[in-house]
């Protein structure tokens, strides 16, 4: 064991060797956070697609059953405003869809003359002719709203379109892509978050690195802190190794609770120890990485402002 901790050392302060990687989990955040409330309605007209795809989302957000969800028509909204008829703690998703039809025109050659193996034509020309191809577009607003106040939240456009030559109808084809955008934006998505390690010449991090070999990246956040607080030691290690460390140490603080809520303290601390690594470093090789740590950040603070307000809304209604 000393000797595996030992050839580790020599491997990290060579700056050679294999490392491993800061592996972690980041919870996306919603777009659209409707599962936030413990009600929900999805308003929409009687008109096609934009009652289909309204029905498609309020079955999909009530398969979880942790919400009440109900679909409603878009004509009712106001009446059930007015009349108090949204209980505490309700959102309403209003989908809105504008459908233009048309032909655009596409050019398609022909061959003509006599023509061999593999469409080779001798003596032919190609005839070109025009056929027009039917298309659908759709234009689409999805309107976050407090059901009780009225109050608008998120709201979103974006078009879909589908054409006449692929396999299925058209309103079926725009009415399933409009669906498939919609229900990306309502739900929060878990991704994995690796990052290489950074090689550290001159710098015992054996601990650290054996926490990653590990999958402990709190550990190895611990580990690096440590190396950075060495005092003298570790301000005589070249400037290179030292924003080396601290870019390691951030990531390390960044991604070391998987997909638990993270505290603010440990992500503004990420983000100023690769303030730190790219001072020391001012070739840029960090300032990528700085952009990317700072993606990383605030999607983690959406993702814990969603989840406080699922638990204020939820708790309104016990």
């Amino acid at each position: 064991m000393l000797w595996k901790v030992a050839f580790g050392a020599l491997l990290v302060a060579s700056g050679c060797g294999s490392l491993p990687s800061i592996d972690g989990t980041v919870v996306v955040p919603a777009r659209i956070p409707v599962r936030a409330y413990p009600f929900i309605y999805v308003a929409s007209s009687l008109s096609e697609p934009e009652e289909s795809v309204a029905r498609s989302l309020a079955r999909r957000l009530g398969e979880a059953k942790k919400s009440t969800v109900e679909w409603i028509s878009r004509d009712a909204v106001a009446e059930r405003m007015r009349t108090a008829g949204f209980p505490d703690a309700s959102t309403l998703l209003l989908i809105e869809i504008e459908v233009d039809r048309g032909f655009r025109p596409e050019f398609v050659t022909t061959p003509s003359g006599m023509c061999g193996p593999g469409s080779a034509c001798v003596g032919g020309y190609g005839r070109r002719t025009v056929v027009s191809v039917p298309y659908l577009r759709a234009r689409v607003t999805v309107t976050e709203t407090d059901a009780v106040t009225g109050a608008d939240g998120t709201v979103v456009h974006f078009e879909a379109q589908a054409e006449a030559e692929e396999a299925l109808s058209l309103n079926a084809l725009v009415a399933s892509r409009v669906y498939e955008r919609i229900a990306a934006m309502v739900d929060q998505e878990v991704t994995e978050v690796s990052v290489d390690l950074a090689e550290m010449p001159g710098v015992d991090a054996s601990r650290a690195v054996d926490a990653l070999g590990r999958g402990d990246v709190a550990a190895a956040a611990r580990a690096f802190e440590d190396v950075a607080a060495a005092g003298a030691t570790f301000e005589g290690r070249p400037a290179a190794s030292r924003a080396a460390v601290l870019r390691n140490w951030a990531w390390c603080l960044a991604l070391g609770q998987g997909d638990a809520p993270r505290p603010g303290e440990a992500l503004d601390r990420a983000a100023a120890l690769m303030a730190r690594a790219r001072v020391l470093d001012p070739d840029g090789a960090y300032d990528d990485e700085s952009a990317r740590l700072a993606r990383v950040a605030d999607a983690v603070r959406k993702t814990n402002a969603q989840r406080a307000l699922a638990e204020r809304n939820f708790a309104r209604v016990r």
